[in-house]
């Protein structure tokens, strides 16, 4: 089964930004994102978001294991966040961060796309 993978226009920003710093981040990427498409959550390294409250009905995953040449390293610090429509056999990119710089996803970007509002 092969998923779609699309992105949010934060996303893109925070994919540039950061492949300014690390020179590797584009290639590298681009193998995350084939074994993404190939795997989908079931992906090694990552784990469902929890805590996000009931108006988030889509499932939401952060990536930890994501290999940097650069840093060479399977553990370099990296996070993607994404978020899986089991309906439409899509990934969204939500997010992307060095866990040095940002502690956790941000959860108002999660909400933008995939929150209901509340009654």
């Amino acid at each position: 089964m092969t998923f779609n993978i699309g992105s949010v226009p934060e996303f893109d920003k925070d994919l540039k930004r950061l492949s300014k710093k690390y020179r590797t981040l584009d290639s590298d990427f681009e193998t995350f994102q084939k074994a993404l498409a190939v795997d989908g959550p079931a992906l090694v390294g990552v784990v469902r978001i929890s805590g996000l409250g009931e108006n988030v009905h889509t499932p939401i995953y952060k990536a930890r294991k994501f290999y940097c040449q650069e840093l060479r390293k399977t553990r370099s610090g990296f996070r993607v966040i994404y978020a899986h429509v089991c309906a439409e056999n899509k990934i969204t990119l939500l997010e992307m961060y060095h866990k040095n710089k940002q502690e956790n996803e941000d959860k108002k970007r999660v909400f933008k796309y995939f929150g209901e509002p509340s009654p």
